[in-house]
């Protein structure tokens, strides 16, 4: 029987600096917090504003504000004014391709403890 042929990877990438490194961990601390995620969850469907987003995360507003403003200091959401409205929005499409990758990835696993345990 033969072996499925697995896609080619690309190249490997060169070695980050210890900078640049502590820069990517910074990134993954800001998305460390389950309320950011829902958060951004919560942003996959559109802009939305702060009351909005409080809502759809099940949090206060002020604790909302805070989190959007780890997120947006760390790049993953964007803020524009709509008349006395704060509107956030995700930041680009890489945030969104990051998110249903880890989101995907995490109910595999979850899809593949469950078969385990079924046996």
């Amino acid at each position: 029987m033969k072996r499925p042929r697995r896609a080619k990877r690309p190249a490997p990438k060169p070695p980050m600096s210890d900078d640049m490194l502590q820069a990517v961990a910074a990134q993954f601390r800001a998305l460390a917090e389950p309320a950011r995620l829902r958060l951004l969850q919560a942003l996959q469907k559109g802009p939305l504003n702060v009351t909005e987003l409080a809502e759809a995360a099940d949090t206060s507003h002020a604790n909302a504000s805070k989190h959007l403003l780890v997120l947006a200091d760390a790049g993953f959401v964007t803020r524009s004014q709509d008349g006395t409205k704060t509107l956030y929005a995700l930041a680009d499409d890489v945030t969104e391709q990051f998110c249903s990758i880890m989101c995907d990835r995490v109910s595999q696993q979850a899809a593949d403890t469950l078969r385990n345990l079924q046996g």
